[in-house]
């Protein structure tokens, strides 16, 4: 008998300290769905997480973030969805017109509203989006092309099919001349 009992409590410290079994373990969350492509304000969108080890009644908060920069990569809260709502695995967040914009995330964080004994953490999500303000918005490619990010080999070119235009438009109204 007390070979069988030092085994056990062996096993009991071991697996204590490997942090198997959701006493030991700190509490995980980690998003399963969120918004993808472009998203339209107004139109609700559900956003489902999975938890692990959370204590009973333990709450969750709900961020729109923007990233901000790649290297290194940062983001900046646009504004917080929900904050201290019970762990129930999904909410439904609708998005206005201060959520317009691009390069969007969801992010879901263990509220200071609890307590995690062993800790929190939470998976970082790679799913990004745009938030638009109009169905024919939501029709435009899901990439924003801005002056910053076209190359200056790329404003040479468009320079020139500008020119170009301009030449094929003046020479359009020469021939059709006035009216």
């Amino acid at each position: 008998m007390k070979r069988v009992f030092a085994i056990l409590g062996s096993l009991v410290v071991l697996t204590g300290f490997l942090g198997i079994g959701s006493a030991n373990a700190a509490a995980k969350l980690k998003i399963t769905s969120s918004p993808t492509g472009v998203v339209q304000v107004g139109v609700p969108v559900e956003i489902l997480w999975q938890s692990q080890n959370f204590p009973k009644g333990a709450k969750v908060d709900i961020n729109l973030t923007r990233q901000v920069s790649d290297s290194p990569r940062t983001f900046e809260l646009v504004r917080q969805i929900n904050r201290g709502i019970l762990n129930t695995g999904k909410t439904t967040w609708t998005p206005t017109a201060a959520d317009l914009g691009s390069k969007l995330q969801i992010q879901i964080g263990c509220s200071l509203d609890t307590t995690f004994v062993k800790g929190c953490t939470t998976e970082e999500t790679n799913l990004q989006f745009k938030v638009v303000s109009s169905a024919s918005d939501a029709n435009q490619k899901f990439a924003d092309v801005n002056q910053a990010d076209v190359s200056r080999s790329d404003q040479g070119v468009m320079a020139k099919l500008l020119t170009s235009l301009g030449a094929a438009l003046s020479n359009l109204l020469k021939l059709v001349g006035p009216r």
